[in-house]
């Protein structure tokens, strides 16, 4: 079992999303205009201050996948399970 995968609140998702941020070298702006949410909702799911909703995921996977920067599929399905660990699902 992956790390992220023992990991039931919000830091599996923040981790995921700050390495995303960092590897693309984004600002919390960019990312709000990218994803479509406010800087401030942006700036709680990196701190894992709030856990993400469906769609943080669907955008961030649609995102990941219009870019090509990886296959679609199991990237939406690695968000979603980051997304539902975050609300203390067993998945």
């Amino acid at each position: 079992m992956r790390q992220d995968e023992d990991e039931s609140d919000h830091a599996g998702f923040a981790r995921a999303f700050r390495e995303l941020r960092a590897r693309h070298g984004f600002t919390i702006a960019e990312l709000a205009i990218i994803l479509q949410f406010s800087p401030q909702y942006i700036s709680d799911l990196l701190s894992g201050r709030r856990a993400p909703s469906v769609l943080v995921c669907s955008r961030i996977a649609a995102w990941q996948s219009e870019r090509k920067v990886v296959d679609a599929a199991p990237f939406r399905q690695y968000w979603h399970r980051l997304g539902a660990r975050a609300h203390g699902w067993d998945v």
